[in-house]
């Protein structure tokens, strides 16, 4: 049989690969045994191509490999045989302080002994495990963003010489007859004949090294208890998965729509339903009765859900007495310092499932598939939407490129050809089948995407369509180019009427200069500049800084935000220095706020009654005889609107009439306005003449909404979700005139004209000096606001730990400058 075993030769080649194949490089170290045989510790190429991004893997999961992979099996750790079960492994345990490592591997390697803690599993193809499927959960889970929270995992070589003594030592430990030591001196029997899958072509022995899971309980909730010959079919029988096949809603199922009950059932559910995807996929034939799990709290936090790891305990006979948490499916001995702290954060304590055995699947000339073989995938009927759309967009990349999936997943993840493709329960047999039984049942209504505890909690409406298309790719020089929309040789203007390829050329040329590591995500404006944060009201009257324009807004790095605020102000203002923009951000980001210019000071202080004033000049100014001046506005009447204008204006009436109604609001005319530049260039808005007790009080703008700009970045959530995350983050306070309206298959943001009171209609000479002071005060403004994100607070710490944060951020935009000046 053909194996495949990476050399280090190999692994500088994969390295290269990595950059045009859509894989992130192999990562090697290599150690000495006493004898002086070459050990090699690797993690393979990532499979990140069909996604939108390499994030899939996080940065926890690329920590932990590079501790994997920093164990030195004779120097930092100690190794014990692994004595119970049925799969022999070598444990990597820890030595406490005040021991030696020689002392923990004589007199310690018992498992009744406190002083062995294992803190990783070293295991080969032999018995039911193999390699492959050790190593392959772990980046398909991945690959299905983290499903089973999978430990993590790396291939390593170890001295053959070495690892046949922890053999020797396993069998002095182990009572004779027992099963354990059988599969031992199968091991023994390996050294000898060298198979190829345990045996490197040069002499090497290798397998795969996986992070010990601790403190977990067994899941017998999810497994059952009974025969170990039955125990798929006792698995169909228990109530999660019985949940998971139900055609009732996730209410029926929970009897309640309570939160504290309906989050901890929606958690179990989308455990078993990927659990089911995922051991499909791999032909996994030993997981019911290996189900593990843990407790977390969930809550939500500006939008996004949080998550933190709770000390709680399961409730047994010895401790029932001290039960204090008992909601829907969750019993524990909760900590009482947690369950106050849960209380002011409203979070609901849940069991996360773990599955930390995962290495007795793949293999084609031993696996049934025992999740094929009770129809686990055929039955399911509820499914997390990003589960779904995940495992679609791979499946369809793989697919589409069989031959490079091949190459990976035998020459990476060291499958054989027929465990990749020939037979039924192959991987390619295994992922058509999940592909074709899904694809079915959600094109037939049969499947319910309802398990995605985020979009709950923050009642997301996005919409989840049963055709996935393949997640964007690299995208084309040329591709990128076609989004720049020329609106004259105003560079200011320029810039803000191309939101769109900002992002995506910071999407493909971003980490030409900053580190991938600075580009944590968060809440960010899309299209920040000069007029786009001004003063606005809250509901009750008063005057606050807020987003004027939030419609290409959304979820990407912070970072770009602020570069593309800079990029804005700099080709505004040529003499604008990059330094003190970037030291105004990051004493915001610091907490450190910039006094307000006098001028917004005089601005945010304006009283209702004059903004009314202000208003009504407005108004004055653009209405002849209670009508809209239309020649004045440049503005169409209703008379002449296409057909399709008119169908729309007329729905997003209708669809706003309640708020309207509550507000006291008449429509008495009607205009029709379409900007000739900035990021809504092109797009309908269409105004509202209101007036209020027979008096005219107000217009009121519905701008057309589309594709955000961000989503050139990413993908992001509808509008609705996106639009209050921003107000979340960048105005809290918004008055309630300032909302999303969806009608006629369109969002649109309805907002009062003449809004604000800082005055931008200066004269050219006045409007640079406001400029220089307003532009730095933003950027301080920015770093406040971003502030307020847990993502924000880690990006200030990568900036302090990178002296070269301004050179590099003046390159990326002196780098975007540069691009669009050849245009």
């Amino acid at each position: 049989m053909k194996r495949w075993i990476l050399s280090l030769i190999s692994l500088s080649a994969l390295s290269v690969q990595a950059q045009t194949a859509g894989f992130l490089p192999a990562q090697s170290k290599g150690f000495q045994s006493p004898s002086g045989a070459r050990e090699t510790c690797w993690s393979p190429r990532k499979w990140v191509g069909g996604f939108a991004d390499a994030s899939i893997f996080s940065a926890d999961d690329l920590k932990k490999e590079s501790q994997l992979c920093g164990y030195d099996f004779y120097a930092n750790v100690a190794l014990c045989p692994k004595l119970n079960s049925t799969n022999p492994g070598t444990l990597i345990c820890k030595i406490p302080e005040g021991k030696t490592r020689a002392e923990i591997m004589q007199g310690h390697c018992t498992e009744d002994s406190k002083l062995r803690k294992v803190e990783a599993k070293f295991k080969q193809s032999i018995t039911c495990s193999y390699t492959p499927s050790g190593i392959a959960t772990y980046h398909v889970s991945r690959i299905l963003g983290g499903v089973g929270r999978i430990p993590v995992t790396v291939l390593r070589t170890m001295d053959p010489r070495e690892h046949q003594r922890i053999a020797e030592r396993a069998l002095d430990l182990i009572p004779a007859g027992e099963m354990i030591g059988r599969s031992w001196n199968k091991i023994l029997e390996a050294h000898q004949e060298r198979p190829s899958t345990l045996f490197t072509r040069d002499g090497m022995l290798y397998g795969f090294l996986t992070d010990n899971v601790k403190n977990e309980f067994i899941y017998t909730e999810v497994s059952g208890v009974g025969g170990y010959d039955t125990r798929y079919q006792r698995f169909v029988q228990q109530a999660p998965y019985l949940r998971v096949t139900s055609p009732q809603s996730l209410e029926q199922l929970a009897g309640s729509n309570q939160l504290s009950v309906v989050v901890p059932m929606m958690v179990q559910m989308k455990d078993v339903s990927d659990m089911v995807l995922l051991d499909t996929l791999m032909s996994q034939d030993d997981r019911i009765g290996n189900i593990h799990y843990k407790f977390r709290w969930y809550w939500l936090e500006n939008g996004v859900l949080k998550t933190e790891k709770s000390e709680a305990q399961k409730v047994t006979r010895q401790n029932q007495s001290r039960q204090n948490y008992n909601v829907g499916i969750v019993q524990a001995v909760v900590p009482e310092s947690e369950l106050a702290a849960a209380k002011g954060k409203q979070a609901f304590l849940v069991k996360e499932m773990v599955l930390k055995d995962n290495d007795c699947g793949v293999n084609v000339n031993m696996r049934s598939n025992n999740m094929r073989s009770v129809d686990g995938i055929e039955n399911v009927r509820h499914m997390s939407y990003e589960t779904y759309s995940r495992f679609m967009r791979f499946a369809q990349a793989v697919k589409s490129n069989e031959a490079q999936a091949q190459e990976y997943f035998t020459k990476d993840l060291l499958y054989t050809n027929a465990d990749f493709k020939g037979s039924r329960i192959s991987f390619m047999g295994n992922l058509q089948r999940a592909y074709d039984v899904l694809k079915t049942k959600c094109d037939s209504g049969q499947l319910r995407f309802d398990l995605d505890v985020q979009k709950r909690l923050r009642q997301d409406r996005s919409a989840t369509p049963c055709e996935i298309t393949s997640a964007r790719g690299p995208a084309s020089e040329a591709s990128i180019r076609r989004l720049w929309r020329s609106t004259g040789r105003n560079p200011r203007k320029l810039l803000s009427s191309n939101v769109s390829h900002y992002w995506a050329w910071m999407k493909e040329n971003a980490t030409d200069h900053v580190d991938k590591q600075t580009l944590v995500e968060g809440v960010v404006i899309g299209d920040p500049h000069l007029k786009n944060i001004l003063d606005g009201e809250t509901e009750s009257g008063r005057r606050q800084l807020m987003v004027a324009d939030v419609d290409d807004g959304g979820r990407a790095p912070l970072i770009l935000d602020f570069v593309r605020m800079m990029t804005i102000f700099k080709v505004a203002d040529l003499d604008f220095k990059y330094r003190p923009m970037f030291e105004a951000y990051v004493e915001g980001l610091q907490g450190k706020a910039h006094e307000i210019p006098e001028d917004v000071q005089e601005a945010l202080a304006t009283t209702k009654t004059e903004m009314k004033e202000a208003r009504l000049k407005y108004i004055e100014k653009n209405t002849t005889n209670g009508k809209f001046n239309h020649e004045r506005l440049e503005s169409k009447p209703v008379s002449k609107m296409t057909a399709a204008q008119k169908s729309e204006l007329q729905a997003v009436l209708a669809q706003s009439a309640g708020i309207f109604q509550s507000k006291g609001w008449k429509a008495v005319d009607y205009a029709l306005r379409v900007n000739d530049s900035g990021s809504s260039m092109g797009l309908e808005r269409y105004w509202v003449l209101v007036e209020v007790n027979g008096k005219l009080d107000q217009v009121i703008e519905f701008k057309k909404m589309t594709k955000p700009a961000v989503e050139f970045y990413q993908d992001q959530l509808d509008a609705a979700g996106r639009i209050d995350e921003i107000r979340m983050v960048y105005g809290e306070k918004m008055s309630s005139d300032f909302q999303v309206v969806s009608a006629a298959g369109q969002d649109f943001w309805m907002r009062p004209r003449r809004a604000n009171a800082v005055d931008l209609d200066k004269s050219p000479f006045d409007l640079w000096a406001f400029q220089k002071e307003w532009g730095l005060y933003l950027c301080n403004w920015m770093g406040q606001k971003q502030r307020r994100l847990e993502n924000g607070r880690e990006l200030l710490k990568l900036i302090q730990k990178n002296e070269a944060m301004k050179d590099e951020l003046e390159a990326l935009s002196r780098a975007y400058i540069a691009e669009v000046e050849t245009y």
